[in-house]
Order: structure tokens, then C-alpha cells, then sequence
């Protein structure tokens, strides 16, 4: 069985590498890493948020998971990313114009 690879491995081999983004410049490397057994290789992530997000949505027990609700009018929309809400509730309120909210 083959060592993981710790977080300076991976920022050393995105250098190597020379990951071009969008922009042409070389990729963020991905230092945060799944410290659970995700079924595959390590997963990592830019962005600490990512990582949180993740272990919400894959690794927390479903009754335990941070949910952010709609709340507009009798919506029942929730999810596990924050970042969804605010889209969802611009949606919601164009699409129930005129209902009345209780």
C-alpha cells in the first residue's frame, strides 16, 4: 500500500506540474485534504470551505448536517451550501410573486 500524500507533496507536484488556469498562471495547489476515506485517492481542495462543505455533505450523518433553509413563504427548499441559498431564494421570489407568505 502506497504512503498518502501530505500537503507539501501536492503543492510540490502542482509546481512541477505547472497547472495552467484560466487565466494562464499557474494553479492554487490543493492543500486541504479529506482526512476521511472518500472510497478513492486523497481528496483534496483549494479552499478550507470546500473541505468544510464536503464533510458536511459526505461525512456527518444526515440528521447532523448543517442545512440552510429557504424560509419564503411555505418553500421547503434546503441544502447543504450555503452559496446555493441566496440563487434558490432569488428564483423562489420571482416564481411566487403575489403569494402571500405566512
Amino acid at each position: 500500500m502506497q504512503n498518502p500524500l501530505v500537503a507539501q507533496d501536492i503543492i510540490a507536484l502542482n509546481t512541477l506540474a505547472g497547472f495552467p488556469n484560466r487565466q494562464g498562471a499557474a494553479k492554487k495547489p490543493s492543500i486541504f485534504v479529506c482526512p476521511h476515506d472518500c472510497g478513492r485517492k486523497k481528496t483534496t481542495f483549494t479552499t478550507a470551505y470546500r473541505l468544510k462543505t464536503h464533510i458536511n455533505r459526505y461525512h456527518t450523518l444526515p440528521t447532523l448536517q448543517k442545512r440552510y433553509e429557504c424560509g419564503f413563504g411555505t418553500c421547503k427548499y434546503s441544502t447543504t451550501y450555503s452559496t446555493d441559498l441566496p440563487r434558490h431564494r432569488k428564483s423562489c421570489k420571482q416564481s411566487n410573486a403575489g403569494t402571500p407568505s405566512t
